[in-house]
This record gives C-alpha cells, sequence and structure tokens, in this order.
C-alpha cells in the first residue's frame, strides 16, 4: 500500500493525456504529409504559411515529449525528502527495457511490410487522395537485414533511417536521458550551473534538444513556487497557456526567423510552459480525464511507433479498396484518416499490452535484483 502512494505522488496523468494528444498530432502530421489537406484547407496553400503549418511538422510534438521526460524521470529527486537520484545501473535499466521492447517489435514489423510492399510492388499505388511526393520518396530501396541490425542500435542511429524514420528521436532520447541523474545532481547544486554548462555544449555543437531536457528538470525543481505562482491567479495560467500555444505554433514558422532564435528554443520554451500550465491547473487536469484521453496517453509510446508504418504501406491498400471518384476525394480523405487512426490505435493497444508492459514489469524485476545484488555487496564490506 505505501508503495502505491509513494508510486501515485509522482504520477500525473494528464501529462499521459498530453502525451497521448501529442503522439495523435505527429499522427496527423504524417497523414498530412502523405495526402495533403482536405478542402477547403487545401486552398490558397492555407496550412503552410499559416499557424497550421505546426501540423505539417512533428518538431513542435517532439519537443514536448523530451521536455516532458525530462520532468517525469527528475520529479522523484526534487521532492521533499527524497533520496539521491536513483543508482544509475537501475536507471538504465528502465530506460532500455521502457523503451526497446516496443521499439523492437515494431522496427522487425515495419521491416515485414518493408520487405513485403516492395517486393511486390506495392509502393506509388494510385489512390484517391493522391500520395503526395512525401511518400514517394520512402521505402524506394530494397531491404537487408543489415539495415535492421544498424536500426536496433538508438546509441549509434545509422546516418540512413529506412524503416522507422521517425526512430530518430528515440535516439535522442535514449542517449540524453541518460544524462538526467547528472543533470539532477548539477541542479541540486546550482540551477544556473545546469543553464550554462547546456547552453555551452549546445554552442560547442552538442544536441540542442538537451535544453529541452534541462526544461523538464528545471520545471520539476521548482514545481512548488510553480504551482503557489500559478494558484494565485487563473489569468496568470491561461496568459502562460496563450503564449505556449504560440511558441509551439508559430515557433518554427514565424519567430525563428525575424528574432534569430533556435527554432528549438522556442518551441522548447512553449513545451516548458504547457508543461507548468498542465501541472498547476485544476481545470486541465479534470479535462484530460477523459477516458478516451486517459486511453490515448496509455498506448502513446506505440502509437508513435506504429502510425508510420500503417500511413505508408496499409493506407494506401485501403483507399485503391476504397476507389472513390475525384469528386468525392473529401469523403475519402477523411475515411482514410479514420482508417489510419484506427488500425495504428489497435496496434497501439496490443503491443501496449503484450509488449510494452511486460517489458516494464521485467525491467523492474531486473532492478529489483541489482537492488539485491548491491545491497548484499555493501552488507560484505560492512562486515
Amino acid at each position: 500500500m505505501d508503495d502505491q502512494r509513494h508510486i501515485a505522488a509522482y504520477y500525473y496523468p494528464q501529462l499521459d493525456a498530453l502525451r497521448g494528444i501529442l503522439a495523435f498530432s505527429v499522427l496527423l502530421s504524417h497523414y498530412l504529409k502523405a495526402y495533403g489537406a482536405p478542402w477547403p484547407l487545401n486552398k490558397a496553400a492555407f496550412i503552410n504559411p499559416s499557424i497550421f503549418h505546426f501540423f505539417l511538422e512533428g518538431d513542435s510534438a517532439v519537443c514536448c515529449f523530451f521536455v516532458l521526460s525530462g520532468f517525469v524521470l527528475s520529479i522523484r529527486s526534487f521532492r521533499a525528502g527524497a533520496t539521491p537520484p536513483r543508482f544509475w545501473p537501475n536507471f538504465l535499466v528502465a530506460r532500455l527495457f521502457r523503451i526497446y521492447p516496443a521499439y523492437l517489435f515494431c522496427l522487425l514489423l515495419g521491416g515485414l511490410l518493408y520487405g513485403v510492399t516492395t517486393t511486390f510492388g506495392l509502393l506509388g499505388l494510385q489512390t484517391i487522395p493522391p500520395q503526395g511526393a512525401w511518400t514517394q520518396a520512402l521505402w524506394l530501396e530494397s531491404i537487408h537485414i543489415k539495415d535492421v541490425l544498424l536500426e536496433m542500435n538508438l546509441f549509434a542511429m545509422a546516418d540512413r533511417i529506412t524503416i522507422l524514420p521517425q526512430s530518430w528521436s528515440l535516439s535522442v532520447e535514449i542517449v540524453l536521458s541518460m544524462l538526467i541523474p547528472f543533470g539532477v545532481m548539477i541542479t541540486q547544486r546550482s540551477r544556473w550551473l545546469l543553464i550554462a554548462l547546456v547552453l555551452g555544449l549546445v554552442m560547442i555543437g552538442g544536441s540542442r534538444f538537451l535544453i529541452h531536457f534541462a526544461f523538464g528538470i528545471l520545471v520539476a525543481q521548482n514545481l512548488s513556487s510553480l504551482e503557489a505562482c500559478m494558484q494565485k491567479s487563473a489569468w496568470r495560467r491561461w496568459m502562460m497557456a496563450t503564449i505556449s500555444i504560440t511558441s509551439l505554433l508559430c515557433g518554427e514558422y514565424f519567430l525563428a526567423g525575424p528574432l534569430r532564435l533556435s527554432p528549438g528554443m522556442v518551441s522548447g520554451l512553449g513545451a516548458a510552459l504547457l508543461l507548468i500550465f498542465a501541472l498547476t491547473s485544476r481545470s486541465f487536469e479534470k479535462g484530460m480525464s477523459h477516458r478516451g484521453l486517459v486511453f490515448l496517453g496509455k498506448v502513446s509510446y506505440s502509437l508513435y511507433l506504429t502510425h508510420f508504418m500503417v500511413v505508408i504501406a496499409l493506407t494506401p491498400l485501403f483507399l485503391q479498396w476504397l476507389s472513390m471518384p475525384l469528386e468525392q476525394l473529401t469523403w475519402a480523405w477523411w475515411l482514410g484518416l479514420f482508417f489510419t487512426s484506427g488500425l495504428s490505435l489497435l496496434l497501439s493497444f496490443a503491443i501496449h499490452r503484450w509488449i510494452e508492459r511486460p517489458g516494464i514489469a521485467a525491467g523492474k524485476r531486473l532492478t529489483a535484483r541489482i537492488n539485491a545484488l548491491k545491497d548484499i555487496s555493501f552488507l560484505e564490506h560492512s562486515a
């Protein structure tokens, strides 16, 4: 019972739901890249020169994922009475078993679909709505077992990601999240030291995504004071939400060029403000408790992994089978989106239940054994 209360103290269900919405936005962005926008949004290049450009790029959503990871993986270390950052091997094992089982399964499934579609000439099908140039530039070469093996190594991602192109973000996630325990220890000494160190690393060529993980750590460290500040005024919370959404929607398109700011910095700041709003707004927390959003949050990681292969390999088969006339293009577009979303969610649920959850449980059992061995070693050296 105490363990359950301990876990609940660090669990924020609204963040799960937010992660689910972000994963679905990535699905939508890939579907839009593949099949364009429906009428009337396809008129006069409506999306590209407007805030709706956000839905063509998954970058802002990925920035949010990184900020959320920085927060979730560090929050325990900043609570009153918290122990120092977890034993690093435990942290490594937990991350590997959280990310790898579902990734490896989806990589093999994607490799199978890749081989079938290229072998039997199922790419470039004539569909309504027609496939865009983006889809025609993917999955064009024959695949070899070497390609699959190279993509299995997230710690040194291959230059050419063939099967699951979105897995570049998993490489960033698994490598940079390994630094979070060290970031926590630095922040406990001085938050300014962390800021200076991260900015210095980025300036000399380090990953710009270090900034996003640092944002998450800083929100975790200052959560109590942020909650106290935001709870004083609903106006402050909604102003923060407005700035956040504006940064996420417009940061990549409007703000980066004129202000000479890094697009990642703008969207990262927007993601951090959105995180603060999600943690301090009771109305947001209540709204995110809807069963559909809770489900979407639970399967968000698997949805992020599976949707791409559905969009590229299976949605064209559905649209060709549907064979709707050009006059009903809008209806075909929406039916294609419903098919893509439904099948991706179904696959995600199955993978979450039979791959993700057993993998997480296996990681917990292994860390428990590591802890037991560590305690035995400590007692032996103390005797």
